[in-house]
């Protein structure tokens, strides 16, 4: 039986980008994507990851269960860069969800250290993405709704301007 960590986060390979196509994302995560791009889940995972100035390969009993990466947004040279983080997973997420929350946690204080703030749209429709944004930190806006491609399904500006305090845990 071969060894590994229950659960893993760690910087995404060469091999777990090949994977990616092979990845069934949750419903959420599909619809999600779809009201925002257009595109196919799979297209648009792997265009997420090539677009991203970090990624990471959530592993959970030695296969590979998602992705956690961040873009980067700058609105010009001189300014200290916004992070755009993301995260797609499988239907395994609830069973690594407190793991992988404690992780991101940890590392939220490294991102607001490098990027000016922390920012990415979320679909209304998914609560549990909400509220594990919210146990996060974030302040989610749902009082303004956005449109992309879809234009029947809105929209939540989610942000962090800094880390969250460590005693919320």
């Amino acid at each position: 039986m071969p060894q590994y960590r229950r659960f893993e986060l760690r910087p995404l390979t060469a091999d777990d980008y090949e994977q990616l196509g092979t990845l069934v994302l949750r419903q959420s995560d599909q619809a999600e994507l779809i009201a925002a791009y257009g595109l196919s889940p799979t297209e648009a995972l792997q265009k997420s990851v090539a677009a991203s100035k970090q990624a990471w390969a959530i592993v959970f009993a030695g296969k590979l269960e998602g992705v956690v990466g961040v873009n980067e947004y700058r609105r010009n040279w001189y300014e200290k860069p916004a992070g755009i983080p993301w995260l797609l997973a499988t239907n395994k997420f609830p069973e690594f969800r407190i793991s992988l929350a404690k992780e991101v946690k940890r590392r939220l204080k490294s991102l607001t250290e490098r990027y000016a703030y922390l920012f990415n749209y979320v679909d209304s429709r998914n609560t549990t993405s909400i509220a594990w944004l919210k146990w996060l930190g974030f302040t989610v806006d749902e009082n303004k709704p956005y449109f992309f491609h879809d234009p029947a399904v809105p929209f939540y500006l989610f942000y962090l301007k800094q880390a969250p305090a460590a005693d919320r845990f």
